[in-house]
């Protein structure tokens, strides 16, 4: 029988066509069977799972991928997101402008003022050589706390108060110096050898109480202050060497012409963010995208902005702050997804992996996921709650986007991050 080439090469073109079309949902189907057999959920356990191949712009498999889960510090993505826009290369500090008499200065929300590890201090002598008296400007005062905080947490360093000027990253240094309490900045303490824990801080943050036998540590100790306009007063003074004064804004001030300072230690603050999971940077770093848009620090504006952008939706998840200490945060794995593969195909990818966590690099991601190198994301964490959002890399340097969340279940979190490091373990082993 002869055969006609014309119909021999139609026939391999149907073939390939079929196998092209077949390709992704078998690749699915294998995902699908990894997930279900690594993860083995319960009927109680709420969990979703997204991955996206970011370099195809292709939705690879999903489970329960359009459900909303709390995100917890996998909210920073978001915000990093925001913040690698505005501020790519820089960070404001704080305004500032003069006249023939004075020096003006008013916060932006920063996180970088008198920071004790990302502050430059090249401010200082900037301020200073003018040799004029400086007056600092309050700005409008905001909600300390966002909507959705445990009130309980306040006494600890991961939930500081938000503000508009914060210094020390809003934290007092407490250390046990020769059997004596020092602390900075100043804080009026009393001594109880008879307290369980070696501290107690009321809820104003007026007063510590302090149990030196219950105190082991041997780094200082990390407490909230109780921010003021007049703690930064006294901030910058001690800072400055020089008394500054406090003064509202009136007519004259406010039609000034006003400069801002950068910080360009942006590669550091991202980092603190994302991989020791900085609340407060987070915070502020929100705040701070918010007034540099809108001169403004409510942060509803921005936040819808930033979801058109991402997800082409300004109320496509509940976004409430910057952290993630907000259990009234709800995100889908398939958003998460999306947003990762805006900031893949927007951001240096060499600078983007490098802010994030990489597997076998610092904190949750070291612990938990080490044994997969490929691996570059973010971790979030509550009571009942762990989430992994983030970069997969195969063996043949294809990139995902994933998103991996676990809600409210009963098992120990150590149990739940081992089905997780098991799926990513087989998905490593088994992809091309």
């Amino acid at each position: 029988m002869k055969l006609n080439p014309l119909s021999i090469c139609i026939s391999l073109c149907a073939m390939c066509i079929a196998l092209a079309c077949a390709s992704p949902r078998t690749l699915s189907e294998h995902i699908g069977d990894l997930y279900l057999d690594s993860l083995e959920f319960d009927k109680h356990f709420h969990a979703g799972f997204s991955l996206y191949d970011v370099q195809t712009n292709q939705l690879v498999y999903q489970h329960d991928g359009d459900h909303f889960f709390i995100p917890a510090s996998t909210t920073k993505l978001w915000t990093y997101y925001g913040a690698m826009h505005y501020f790519a290369d820089s960070i404001p500090v704080f305004e500032w402008t003069e006249t023939d008499s004075a020096i003006y200065i008013r916060g932006v929300g920063s996180p970088v003022w008198l920071h004790r590890t990302v502050d430059d201090k090249g401010w200082i002598p900037l301020l200073q050589r003018a040799n004029k008296p400086i007056v600092y400007i309050p700005q409008p005062a905001i909600p300390k706390y966002n909507p959705g905080w445990s009130w309980d947490d306040y006494a600890y360093s991961y939930q500081t108060e938000r503000s508009t000027a914060p210094v020390y990253g809003n934290l007092a240094t407490v250390s046990l110096v020769q059997d004596s309490v020092s602390i900075h900045p100043k804080l009026p303490y009393n001594i109880d050898s008879t307290q369980h824990g070696a501290f107690y801080l009321s809820y104003d943050k007026k007063i510590l109480t302090f149990n030196p036998l219950e105190f082991y540590d041997e780094e200082p100790t990390l407490i909230p202050l109780a921010w003021s306009d007049s703690l930064v007063v006294e901030a910058l003074s001690q800072a400055l060497s020089t008394p500054v004064t406090l003064q509202t804004l009136n007519q004259k001030t406010h039609t000034l012409k006003w400069s801002t300072y950068f910080n360009h230690n942006t590669d550091q603050i991202y980092k603190l963010m994302l991989h020791h999971s900085d609340n407060f940077v987070a915070e502020q770093l929100l705040l701070t995208i918010a007034y540099h848009k809108y001169r403004d620090f409510n942060i509803k504006q921005i936040i819808q902005e930033l979801q058109i952008w991402a997800v082409n939706n300004a109320f496509a998840n509940k976004w409430v702050d910057g952290s993630g200490l907000s259990r009234y945060n709800l995100f889908t794995p398939n958003h998460m997804t999306k947003l990762l593969s805006r900031m893949y195909t927007e951001f240096d990818k060499k600078r983007l992996f490098d802010h994030l966590a990489l597997g076998g690099y610092t904190d949750g991601v070291k612990v938990y996921y080490s044994e997969i190198p490929m691996l570059s994301a973010k971790t979030g964490t509550l009571s009942n709650i762990h989430n992994l959002c983030g970069f997969f890399f195969s063996k043949n340097n294809k990139v995902y986007a994933f998103s991996l969340m676990n809600n409210h279940f009963m098992s120990s979190s150590s149990e739940v991050k081992d089905r997780m490091k098991n799926l990513f373990i087989r998905l490593r082993k088994s992809s091309q």
